[in-house]
């Protein structure tokens, strides 16, 4: 049957009409070739494709197992946690000593030999914020190795019931985790996804529009949804409550930042059916809600910077982190030289010094600002290239570059966000080895915490204990549990 060519769509048309497969009865477009990453790039020999397939399924499974691990750990640590104290949550026994020892030790003097020195130790530690107030605090950081022993040097202090607020909830190095290893797997399932389909035997067009993405990519979608709501409402009552409000965790800016970046490439760039328009427009609005989130972590820093450099990251001294139930200070064991009032206007008292247990593989602070500025470095990488690319050729080869050829440097130095959290991976993977080893020392552990004390009014407040990552408190743990794991 003779045929024409067809300029226009540049394809050939038989003579009754029959319209080629990218145009419909109108002869607009319904669909536009695939694109894909310019990483990793279509590879002729199967060895090397088999190679990238490795590290990344390799990656994805061992971030997996990982992910396994530590909701194993979660669940034994919510469920199977012995009470030291045998006080419910809402009692007033627990208001005194917490989830710590800090009962058992209390009623158990050391010697005065011991504790001449140990006092005097004490006594040069001060909080930040009230470093002119007659208080100090402990801590294992302090050289002091046996916290029970220490406690019992003050079994004559007057033990302070409180009620703990949000923020006496630290970051720990278990959250930092698990709110970065879900999008960094996700990120892998995305880019495993877009290797499949470029290596495909059909034909790379986008027909089917939204229909395109893959049904096991909706799980990680709603996943990232649930997790942009949420950090909202968690940064909501921050905004409302600075003082005593939970920290949410700084880079949740990661997420719309993410999605501006997949829009570009298939098989999410499909669902526009070749409307440039739309797709621009959906990434812009993207990138305006990342830069939004990054602006509102900056006020999370803010918040959370402790009031000197000594402290640690979710120190919000000089505001207290837990509330005096004066109601119960009478009642309480031990003398004290000073009223049930007096003792509660003594802010300093329930400041939350921060305790570094002995076990701590990890700081969670190092932990959380590697995170935070490794992504903004990947981030301001491209315009950083970008950058040297035109004072190379402006000041040194003193010729004037156009707007194309830095576009073009540009588009180069900038892998995409799928690519870029992919890269992390490496880093996610050894974070997650150093957790397991720190989940595993927590289990021989005891509960310890930090302890503060006033010189003058001769009393002592202690803080939960962060032995198990506060799985054990039973405060809102569900809900804890649940934003640990979507980044908020």
């Amino acid at each position: 049957m003779p045929r024409r060519a067809n300029l226009r769509t540049r394809s050939t048309e038989y003579e009754y009409g029959q319209l080629p497969y990218n145009y419909n009865a109108y002869g607009e477009s319904d669909a536009t070739e695939c694109k894909f990453p310019p990483f990793p790039e279509q590879l002729d020999e199967t060895w090397k494709r088999n190679f990238v397939w490795g590290i990344l399924g390799g990656a994805f499974f061992i971030i997996a197992s990982f992910i396994g691990v530590a909701i194993a750990f979660t669940v034994i640590f919510a469920t199977k946690s012995p009470n030291p104290s045998g006080y419910s949550y809402d009692s007033a026994g627990y208001a005194l000593y917490k989830n710590t020892r800090l009962e058992e030790c209390y009623s158990t003097p050391a010697s005065t030999l011991n504790c001449t020195g140990k006092q005097a130790s004490l006594n040069n530690t001060k909080i930040p914020g009230f470093a002119e107030n007659n208080v100090g605090y402990l801590a294992n950081s302090k050289g002091l190795t046996d916290w029970c022993e220490v406690i019992g040097c003050f079994s004559d202090y007057k033990v302070i019931p409180s009620k703990p607020r949000e923020s006496a909830i630290w970051p720990n190095f278990l959250t930092s985790w698990t709110t970065s290893a879900g999008f960094i797997i996700g990120s892998l399932l995305q880019l495993l996804l877009q290797q499949k389909a470029l290596y495909s035997k059909k034909k790379k067009v986008c027909k089917r529009g939204i229909s395109e993405i893959h049904w096991y990519s909706w799980p990680f979608i709603a996943f990232d949804l649930y997790s942009f709501v949420s950090w909202w409402y968690s940064f909501g009552k921050l905004a409302a409550a600075p003082d005593s409000a939970a920290t949410p965790f700084i880079i949740g800016w990661v997420i719309p930042w993410k999605y501006a970046g997949l829009f570009r490439y298939h098989p999410y760039s499909c669902a526009f059916r070749g409307k440039r328009r739309r797709q621009n427009i959906a990434r812009s609005i993207f990138y305006i809600l990342a830069a939004i989130r990054w602006i509102a972590s900056l006020y999370v820093f803010h918040i959370n910077s402790p009031s000197t450099m000594y402290g640690s990251w979710g120190l919000r001294a000089p505001n207290p982190s837990y509330d005096c139930v004066q109601s119960q200070i009478d009642a309480a064991p031990g003398l004290s030289t000073c009223s049930a009032t007096q003792i509660c206007a003594r802010k300093w008292l329930f400041v939350d010094p921060g305790f570094e247990p002995q076990y701590l593989h990890m700081d969670p602070t190092i932990a959380i600002w590697t995170i935070f500025f490794g992504l903004m470095v990947a981030v301001i990488f491209p315009f950083g290239i970008t950058l040297i690319a035109f004072i190379f050729e402006n000041i040194f080869q003193r010729r004037k570059s156009s707007g194309a050829s830095l576009w073009s440097v540009f588009r180069w130095a900038d892998p995409g966000p799928v690519i870029i959290l992919s890269f992390l991976s490496a880093f996610s993977i050894i974070a997650g080895a150093i957790l397991v080893g720190d989940m595993v020392k927590r289990l021989s552990t005891t509960p310890v915490a930090a302890v503060t004390f006033d010189w003058e009014c001769q009393t002592m407040h202690v803080t939960l204990s962060p032995w198990r990552y506060y799985l054990d408190v039973d405060y809102e743990r569900g809900w804890r549990i649940a934003t640990s794991w979507f980044n908020s």
